[in-house]
């Protein structure tokens, strides 16, 4: 496995719980955090193609503290975007570091620079506008994650460094306490996210899954889905530590409740996570109860309804008409359906979008998803989005 790929990811099978754990770990011990000065950055273009960044470094004039030349090893350069960071830690040690197109974007939006136009420019104009930015920052720090040979994120202070496999023991204890019996189901580590999901075979929560089981709404064979834990997190952009209840047929995974989320940032710190996990249990049964609920909810207009609310969520609307399509002997006519058909149209949306644009969709498909499990909430308004027409404008669905 290349990791220094941008696109670099591991798959963990349903037997692989403690290789996934160890790999976690691994990569935790091998990450380097580093705080730098802003003011004193300059980003420099990284544009010919394949290369080694020490003849880039030459030609740049960049030495380390020691006046050597910096080295990384072989770069291969994909993309006119990458771009390489000339910096001082707070320790005045020199650094140079090539960075991922997260660390890009991170650095870009704390310079003030976060323009998508910025790169449909002259290279060399966008890195001049960039480090124009650098300049307004003095005084200012920054976090920056480095490993397998690049930056991967560039955080502001008040980040607060929460290893993924910290987490992941905290969500292991947690679910080994709160439930009768699990079984890992899988997970997968890239660059930007992890990801991991557990079966629930306790007898109490599997009974009142059933209970749901009895109402038949046409879009989901719920006799096929079992209930399921999943954990994601990410050191990456928006960064949050994330537990979701869901239900799971192996393929398609359902959020069916608000999650115990904490993000990176502030007082969070892994004890606190922990305390967060001592109510997983109770949200799992609350969160069954929610999805109840969605049976006893009108709605005349579905098909619009789907759409609406798509629109807000993200969900690409070729996504949301191709789930219409898969189930248009309940849709074609737009009779009148509860809350409930149009929430699993909406998920059969979201799987769809996930297997059709499988390249960077795995931060938008969470933000989606998280998106879609806020529905189940009882302030969420239905009747909002249920109209005869197609709304023009988005509300902003809390």
């Amino acid at each position: 496995m290349d990791l220094y790929n941008e696109n670099s990811s591991k798959s963990f099978t349903k037997n692989e719980e403690k290789e996934m754990q160890q790999f976690l770990k691994k990569k935790d011990s091998e990450a380097v955090w580093y705080k730098f000065d802003l003011s004193l950055s300059q980003a420099k273009s990284l544009a010919e193609g394949p290369m080694y960044l020490y003849d880039k470094a030459k030609k740049l004039g960049v030495t380390n503290s020691e006046g050597a030349i910096a080295s990384v090893g072989l770069i291969d350069i994909d993309d006119m975007s990458h771009m390489v960071l000339q910096t001082r830690l707070k320790d005045g040690d020199h650094k140079v570091w090539l960075m991922s197109n997260s660390a890009r974007r991170d650095f870009t939006q704390r310079c003030g620079a976060d323009c998508p136009l910025i790169w449909k420019v002259n290279i060399d104009e966008a890195f001049d506008f960039i480090n124009e930015g650098v300049k307004s920052l003095d005084g200012k720090s920054a976090l920056a994650k480095y490993e397998d040979e690049k930056v991967w994120a560039v955080h502001g202070p008040e980040y607060r460094i929460l290893p993924p496999s910290k987490l992941f023991f905290e969500v292991q204890k947690a679910i080994a306490k709160s439930f009768k019996a699990t079984s890992f189901v899988g997970g997968t580590w890239t660059h930007e996210i992890v990801q991991a999901s557990w079966m629930s075979q306790d007898d109490d929560i599997i009974e009142a899954y059933k209970d749901i089981a009895f109402e038949k709404t046409g879009l989901l064979n719920y006799d096929q889905y079992q209930p399921v834990i999943m954990f994601s997190t990410s050191d990456v952009g928006d960064s949050t530590a994330t537990v979701f209840a869901g239900i799971t047929d192996g393929k398609r995974y359902i959020n069916i409740g608000n999650p115990i989320k904490l993000k990176h940032a502030g007082t969070a710190s892994i004890e606190k996570f922990a305390d967060l996990l001592q109510g997983l249990y109770a949200k799992y049964k609350e969160s069954i109860d929610s999805l109840k609920k969605l049976y006893d909810i009108p709605i005349s207009y579905p098909v619009n309804c789907a759409v609406n609310i798509a629109r807000d969520i993200g969900i690409p609307i070729s996504a949301i008409t191709k789930a219409t399509e898969n189930f248009c002997d309940i849709f074609e006519s737009d009779t009148p359906q509860t809350a409930s058909e149009v929430f699993f149209l909406l998920q059969e949306a979201i799987y769809i979008a996930e297997t059709v644009k499988k390249e960077n969709i795995s931060k938008n498909l969470l933000c989606m998803k998280e998106a879609a499990s806020r529905l189940l909430t009882g302030r969420f308004k239905w009747e909002d989005y249920d109209s005869p027409t197609i709304f023009q404008k988005k509300k902003k669905i809390r």
